[in-house]
Formats: C-alpha cells, sequence, structure tokens
C-alpha cells in the first residue's frame, strides 16, 4: 500500500473513531463491534506511545553503551601507552644494567691481570 494509501485509511479510521465516540457523548449505545474498534484504536494509540518511549529509552541505553564504550577505548589506549613506556624504561634499565656489568666484568679482568702480573714480579 503506498504511503497516500496508508494516510487515507488512517484518516477514515479516525473519522469514524470520532463518530463514535460523538454517538457515545450523545448517550445512544455503541454496538459491540463498535467498542471493540475504539478500544483496538485506543490500544494501538497506547502502543504507539509505548514504542515511541521504547524508542526513545534504546537511544539513551545504546548512547550510553557507546559512551561506556568509548572510555573503555580510551582506557585501552592509556593503558597501552603506559605499558610501552613502562616496557622502553625496563629496556633502557636492561641496557644500563648490561653496561654496568660489562664494565664492572672488564675492571675484574684488569684487576686479574694486574694481580696476575704483581705475582710474577713477586715470582721472581
Amino acid at each position: 500500500m503506498t504511503e497516500a494509501g496508508i494516510t487515507a485509511v488512517s484518516e477514515l479510521i479516525t473519522a469514524y473513531v470520532k463518530s463514535l465516540i460523538e454517538k457515545s457523548k450523545e448517550g445512544k449505545k455503541l454496538s459491540d463491534q463498535e467498542y471493540l474498534i475504539l478500544v483496538t484504536y485506543y490500544t494501538e494509540n497506547r502502543m504507539d506511545e509505548i514504542r515511541g518511549e521504547m524508542r526513545s529509552f534504546m537511544d539513551y541505553v545504546n548512547k550510553r553503551f557507546e559512551d561506556t564504550n568509548r572510555r573503555i577505548d580510551d582506557l585501552r589506549k592509556d593503558m597501552d601507552t603506559r605499558f610501552e613506556d613502562t616496557n622502553r624504561r625496563i629496556d633502557d634499565l636492561r641496557k644500563d644494567m648490561d653496561t654496568r656489568f660489562e664494565d664492572t666484568n672488564r675492571r675484574i679482568d684488569d684487576l686479574r691481570k694486574d694481580i696476575n702480573m704483581l705475582i710474577q714480579v713477586l715470582r721472581k
């Protein structure tokens, strides 16, 4: 059904419901079918309102989830940066310690050579 057709049917139903309300206001008795049409019409209207409220609520919930996910992503990036910085600092410390150990080993080797040389001199 086209949009124009849907609009026409909707207007027809609304006009009919208004005529039923007027009939009821005049004190005339509604038939079971007319009463059923009124109840159905108002039930559908209320359901449309509830659907709108639900859409609004779901939009709110989705926005909150998006905000939360964005914050989690930001925190993840921050943690990644901190881990990278910490790993870089550990690597720098490791290099520094390796250099110090090499220097210490070299000094020990130099001392050993000096001691061996002194022992050689003392043995003569």
